[in-house]
């Protein structure tokens, strides 16, 4: 097995996706984080290693003539020990994964979830960080569909086929009726529908999971969504649908919709009758929706046999779910994360 000396680490991923980025010219997106004045930008980006257990841009917006300035804040290593080299490309990954929410991430609108703009005065804490990571769910697999479509640089697809496996082989998959871990399965299940190779994910027992249906209608349309905004109102759609599910105690108190709202949701659930008529079996995580399906296979093994219309309405009234089920698997990092094991 191939090393990185350890102290080389952070400068040989900062030219690594130097390289990347100096290939890519693809136009930001307006709703980003970056505002429509900065489309023509150039980005620079700087690499910083913290003992943090994931990925995340620590800084955007430090503008300097055409240049927008970037901070890549990625888990740190042992300088004194050699890096294998698989965990050398996880970190870049990482980093890859933090610019394409650079270029096409609303995180205003995104951090929004977090207060009672969406679920009202009355939510607590812990139903607004759900919120927020469902959002995280959806928006993780979107936005590097958006970089592999867009960016010149042709190896994005692998580098996050990657991350999924690498975070698998560490965890694997939580159990489908495991409520709090909800949104890692969707952004597990949203990178199956762009096409990457997750073996955990053909064995994945959909049957199992009460909220397939719900799940499943989510992770459709949040292949077709164009932004941030869009995949947070069926974050919050899919918020809303599953209550249901929960302990009584739970349960978010439904604020009173406006005509408007009302409208909207109607229309939805005709839309998603329609596409339900169409087919069943392709609305699956993972079967045959997106223009990727026919590059992998084992997008039609997701859900195998599986009609997405046989999970019955009747769940209601039946066991009732609690984020305090399976205490001893916590919810898992959406976003990439590593564990820092090596670094004493």
């Amino acid at each position: 097995m191939k090393y990185i000396q350890g102290h080389l680490v952070q400068a040989s991923i900062a030219g690594a996706l130097e390289k990347i980025l100096r290939a890519d010219t693809g136009a930001i997106a307006s709703d980003s984080a970056l505002s429509d004045r900065d489309a023509n930008f150039k980005l620079e980006v700087k690499v910083e290693m913290e003992l943090v257990p994931t990925a995340a841009v620590s800084i955007v917006n430090i503008r300097y003539k055409n240049i927008c300035y970037v901070n890549i804040v990625l888990p740190a290593v042992d300088e004194r020990q050699p890096l294998p080299y698989p965990e050398f490309i996880d970190l870049i990954s990482f980093g890859l994964h933090e610019i394409c929410h650079v270029k096409y991430s609303n995180t205003d609108a995104w951090d929004l979830t977090m207060t009672d703009f969406f679920l009202g005065a009355d939510s607590t804490r812990k139903q607004r960080k759900f919120l927020f990571d469902l959002v995280n769910g959806l928006e993780d697999p979107r936005i590097e569909k958006c970089g592999i479509d867009n960016f010149k640089f042709s190896g994005l697809k692998g580098y996050f086929e990657g991350i999924a496996n690498g975070v698998l082989s560490e965890s694997g998959m939580p159990a489908p009726d495991d409520f709090k871990n909800l949104p890692f399965l969707l952004a597990i299940a949203g990178r199956g529908l762009n096409g990457y190779n997750i073996q955990m994910l053909k064995d994945f027992d959909w049957s199992k999971c009460p909220w397939e249906k719900e799940s499943k209608i989510a992770l459709k349309k949040s292949q077709k969504a164009k932004s941030t905004e869009t995949v947070i109102k069926i974050a919050l759609e899919l918020f809303n649908s599953i209550q249901k599910y929960l302990k009584k105690e739970e349960q978010q108190k439904q604020p009173q919709e406006s005509e408007e709202d009302q409208e909207d949701q109607e229309e939805d659930q005709e839309e998603d009758q329609e596409e339900g008529q169409e087919s069943g079996e392709d609305e699956g995580a993972g079967d045959d929706t997106g223009d990727e399906g026919n590059k992998d296979p084992r997008e039609q093994n997701e859900g195998a046999g599986e009609d997405l219309d046989s999970s019955e309405d009747d769940s209601e009234g039946t066991k009732e779910y609690s984020f305090d089920d399976y205490s001893n698997d916590p919810a898992r990092e959406v976003e990439p994360s590593r564990r820092n094991d090596n670094f004493k």
